[in-house]
């Protein structure tokens, strides 16, 4: 036996994880005390899928970005850590808008946002306003994503976070250039 599982079900479980493999997925497998006991190593582990999964968008790699993600999230949720779940999310949001998915991507940022408010994490409550800002934007929701760039750039200034009080800008200045609003857009950019 092996972890209190049948050999059958030991060698089903590598079985498919050799068909993930071959299908080009990434297996990432963790054990439950791993999860549980060292949520530190969780945290790096959600780190180091994070760059990774970003990483991968930027080599137009969607695919490996999503499992990355989808890995990130189910890691987080075992973790129970609603920052760790909120950074999952967020990453998510990310991979969806890149991919055209904006009511996924709008989805998934509304509940990273509502699991960084739950943990009180005030830097990755910026990220999601900005991944919810972007994916609205994207779907043609500008007013709701200048609400939420402005409130993204409020926190990423309180934070003295300037890069991602650039980017909630960008968001926000896309959006009032959807709306024909140039000075606004200006505004933003300069």
């Amino acid at each position: 036996m092996y972890h209190g599982l049948q050999s059958k079900t030991f060698e089903r479980d590598r079985d498919r994880d050799a068909e993930l493999t071959a299908a080009g997925w990434i297996v990432v497998r963790f054990t439950y005390r791993a999860i549980t006991t060292r949520p530190e190593r969780t945290a790096e582990r959600i780190a180091l899928l994070d760059a990774r999964a970003a990483s991968r968008l930027a080599i137009s790699d969607a695919p490996g970005a999503q499992a990355d993600a989808q890995a990130m999230l189910q890691q987080a949720r075992s973790a129970a850590s609603p920052t760790l779940e909120a950074t999952a999310l967020c990453r998510l949001a990310a991979v969806q808008t890149r991919q055209g998915q904006m009511a996924a991507a709008v989805a998934s940022a509304t509940a990273a946002l509502e699991a960084a408010h739950r943990a009180r994490h005030r830097p990755v409550q910026a990220r999601a306003l900005f991944r919810l800002a972007e994916a609205q934007f994207r779907s043609f929701d500008n007013a709701a994503a200048q609400r939420h760039a402005a409130q993204a750039v409020a926190l990423f200034d309180a934070l003295g976070d300037k890069v991602g009080m650039g980017r909630a800008l960008w968001a926000q200045g896309f959006a009032h250039d959807q709306q024909g609003q140039a000075r606004e857009r200006d505004r933003c950019a300069g």
